[in-house]
């Protein structure tokens, strides 16, 4: 059959056909190929992308708690002189009991600056008395007396009225050390909800690459086997035309072999 086949140029459209499936395959391999390394490098920038995301976060966490610690030890100071402050109001008012009310007002009487309000107070009274000539009167006493006692109520309160207002200081540090590590908090959490969001989108996205690298694979075996079927009936077809030519030329010869006759 080979000489017919050369005869017929059967020969060379095998050939042709041979080689037009070594390059279809040879071309879908190169496509799967190009392919691949689009996959390959798509997952090396998703995992760089999340490691870079990861990185801005760990910072921005670290941001938000430096922040708030800061925040915290500038507040610490007023909340704790508020406390004390608190403390010494309920001393003062006898709520921590007698013995630590009398040793507060003691304190108090013996404090610098109110002995020196006081003293001021009566060398005033005394200037006054001893211009008038009654400095040892009656009056002069009664004016003393009266003084100290205005005196020492007025400042008092002062003092009560000062620890007061630093307690307030103290209670509204401590609400806004609350507000500061509540907005931290929640800071802290929508950053590890970005982290776990990163980690879950990196891993769709790698299986989607996964998917469609199957996708690829199962196309380029389609394709190929395609091509071979394509080729078998081309194949095929030749064979056939060969026969044929055969049948053609011996009903041809038969033909010419009977008008001899």
């Amino acid at each position: 059959m080979g000489f017919l086949d050369s005869l017929f140029g059967i020969d060379d459209a095998q050939d042709d056909l041979a080689r037009g499936r070594i390059e279809s395959d040879a071309s879908l391999d190169r496509g799967a190929e190009g392919a691949q390394r689009g996959f390959r490098k798509a997952r090396t920038d998703l995992k760089s992308g999340a490691r870079s995301a990861r990185k801005d976060i760990s910072r921005a966490r670290q941001e938000v708690s430096g922040g708030r610690d800061t925040a915290l030890d500038f507040l610490g100071a007023d909340i704790d002189a508020g406390d004390a402050a608190r403390e010494n109001v309920l001393v003062a008012l006898g709520l921590r009991g007698l013995d630590a009310q009398r040793n507060f007002f003691g304190n108090f009487q013996n404090d610098a600056g109110f002995q020196a309000t006081q003293q001021a107070g009566v060398d005033t009274i005394d200037q006054s008395a001893a211009s008038r000539g009654s400095i040892f009167s009656g009056g002069t006493q009664k004016d003393l007396f009266s003084f100290g006692q205005r005196g020492q109520a007025s400042q008092f309160q002062d003092r009560l009225d000062r620890l007061t207002g630093l307690s307030t200081v103290g209670s509204t540090a401590r609400t806004n050390a609350a507000e500061v590590s509540t907005n931290a908090g929640n800071s802290l959490a929508g950053l590890r909800a970005s982290d776990a969001d990163i980690d879950l989108g990196l891993s769709r996205s790698l299986a989607g690459l996964r998917t469609d690298e199957g996708d690829l694979d199962f196309s380029l075996g389609q394709l190929k086997a395609n091509n071979a079927t394509t080729f078998n009936n081309a194949l095929a077809d030749t064979r056939g035309q060969g026969i044929n030519n055969l049948f053609r030329i011996g009903t041809e010869a038969a033909k010419a072999a009977a008008g001899f006759i």
